[in-house]
């Protein structure tokens, strides 16, 4: 697909320049959106999973610390 023109056509350009100008312009941002859509879509997915290990991790953490706590008690 061409490049469309980056300002909209004058007042003197006719009404089927200036609609297909528009409607250039909605296919552009119309597929702009979709491949945002889609990146974010694929960002969410990678930060979800990046909670989900980084929870995994504090969970074994906290069962290590509640361990060696009652470690220290023992010897206490």
């Amino acid at each position: 697909m061409a490049e469309p023109p980056s300002s909209p056509p004058g007042e003197s350009a006719s009404a089927e320049d200036s609609l297909s100008w528009y409607k250039s312009q909605y296919e552009v941002l119309e597929q702009e959106l979709a491949e945002f859509r889609e990146s974010s879509k694929e960002l969410e997915q990678e930060l979800e999973k990046d909670i989900e290990q980084a929870e995994k991790r504090e969970r074994g953490l906290q069962e290590k610390a509640e361990s060696l706590a009652f470690e220290v008690e023992e010897w206490k």
